[in-house]
């Protein structure tokens, strides 16, 4: 099992029903497997397919499962940067990856520096959109990378905790099995990267 082989499930299950709102904005299933399509599509295009880091640095926002969802199925590897910690943290993250690219909120972009491409997650639905919607190729396998988060850095230097495809859809089957999950909407209200500092 794949985490993207969830969103292509639901999508034909359930193609109109909500997959995630924020505010005024709700994205069906549909929409989001079209959406993630095209990200993955845009990725490989830009270098980010099997391996290749990027980061992401923004508050809870729905572009955060989609741009998961896309590097599952392009093979590329998120780094998500605590949004709390200094820049220079985020300096030494992005280069201890190796991240090239970063997908970043408005108001963190302009204290990433210049060494590498900074794509705005307010624009990605653009930067994305003359890609394809069509399932794109995919290599990943369940002991693919799937992403590579940082420890805080309390004891030292953070370091890069590489998680497979199966650590992840393993916490999910776990998950929706030991409690019982509501049907429609639930309310996320930890970060989606949770650092302490």
């Amino acid at each position: 099992m794949l985490l993207h082989d969830y969103l292509n499930y639901f999508a034909i299950r359930q193609p109109d029903a909500e997959f995630a709102c924020q505010s005024e904005r709700a994205v069906t299933w549909s929409q989001a497997l079209a959406e993630v399509n095209r990200l993955a599509h845009a990725m490989t295009a830009a270098g980010l397919a099997q391996g290749a880091r990027f980061g992401i640095l923004a508050k809870n926002c729905i572009e955060y499962p989609l741009l998961y969802l896309a590097a599952s199925k392009a093979g590329a590897v998120p780094v998500p940067l605590n949004y709390r910690i200094t820049a220079a943290d985020w300096e030494f993250i992005l280069s201890d990856s190796g991240c090239a690219v970063v997908f970043a909120a408005n108001e963190y972009a302009p204290q990433l520096g210049g060494s590498r491409a900074v794509i705005p997650i307010e624009s990605l639905a653009s930067w994305a959109s003359a890609h394809p919607t069509a399932e794109p190729a995919c290599n990943a396998r369940e002991d693919s990378l799937l992403i590579q988060m940082y420890t805080s850095g309390t004891t030292g230097r953070p370091k890069g905790a590489m998680l497979t495809q199966s650590n992840l859809t393993s916490q999910v089957v776990q998950l929706t099995s030991g409690f019982e999950m509501p049907r429609g909407r639930t309310l996320m209200v930890a970060p989606l990267i949770i650092s302490r500092r």
